[in-house]
């Protein structure tokens, strides 16, 4: 019978090393799975889709509001990534008076 790795162990490794913990019960792969992923290019990729979405609803959005909507996308779980920018996205299009 195999033995549970403590569930001490288990949080300290996720938080520490922001590792999700289903990929270290689970797997798969030998490339750790990152809850979040906050690196600079990440950040951009977010960025430019938010102001497309902006330009594409013909709203000018300050790059300030831009920055802010892209920090709290790349804060969240590289896994809901596409959700939350399809939620931003179908609101910056009703802001504008546009269905998305």
């Amino acid at each position: 019978m195999e033995s549970e790795p403590p569930l001490a162990l288990l949080e300290a490794l996720t938080r520490i090393f922001d590792v999700d913990a289903n990929w270290l019960l689970l797997g798969p792969g030998d490339e750790p799975r990152y809850l979040h992923d906050t690196s600079a290019g990440r950040f951009l990729r977010v960025r430019a889709a938010i102001q497309t979405y902006a330009t594409d609803a013909g709203v000018v959005l300050p790059l300030d509001r831009i920055d802010g909507l892209a920090l709290s996308v790349t804060r969240q779980p590289v896994d809901h990534e596409a959700i939350i920018l399809q939620a931003i996205r179908e609101t910056v299009f009703l802001e504008a008076g546009r269905a998305p």
